[in-house]
């Protein structure tokens, strides 16, 4: 028998980032083309981030991220969340000023959904959960609470699954045990 599909293949595209750094910590915007890079600046001697469009003859900056790590998108693409200067913060990155949202001492990942809610792991240290907060700013929440019974180290690298309520995250294990995922969702 044979299965036809209804849809056309898509075609893929590739282009050559000519990034005038080194790249890391790289987010694809929901558009699906627009990466944002954390590069380093020398002006500023310090990582910020760039933003990319593929096909462009360059990178372009975005300015007061100085410092910046594991960018994340807002839904509708007009907005990064980041880490800087033991914040999580975000940025319009058509133009806007930086905004702080809480402390975030060495944050571990975040996630964005349309409801407006970012999920964010604030520390690398040991006994750290995944926490909640408006994307407007305000108190965090902390949502999930490592299980040290279980041999769980933190939880970090939230990502919202295509619902928005839903999410994943990496619950690191402090035993010989392997690493995993976990998911759960926002209420």
């Amino acid at each position: 028998m044979l299965w036809r599909s209804s849809k056309p293949a898509e075609q893929t595209t590739f282009y050559s980032a000519p990034f005038p750094f080194p790249a890391r910590d790289v987010a694809v915007a929901p558009n699906g083309h627009t990466v944002a890079v954390v590069g380093y600046r020398e002006a500023e001697r310090k990582n910020v981030i760039w933003i990319y469009e593929p096909g462009a003859p360059q990178a372009t900056s975005l300015p007061n991220t100085e410092g910046a790590n594991y960018p994340f998108w807002s839904p509708d693409g007009r907005s990064l969340g980041f880490f800087a200067d033991g914040r999580l913060k975000k940025l319009d990155i058509t133009g806007g000023t930086v905004q702080t949202l809480c402390d975030a001492p060495t944050g571990r990942g975040g996630a964005w959904n349309k409801d407006g809610v970012i999920l964010f792991t604030p520390s690398g240290l040991l006994g750290t959960g995944v926490f909640r907060i408006p994307a407007s700013g305000g108190t965090p929440t902390q949502i999930t609470f490592p299980d040290r019974a279980q041999g769980e180290d933190s939880h970090r690298w939230p990502v919202f699954l295509p619902d928005g309520i839903h999410y994943l995250f990496w619950r690191s294990i402090f035993r010989d045990e392997k690493n995993c995922t976990r998911s759960s969702s926002v209420r």
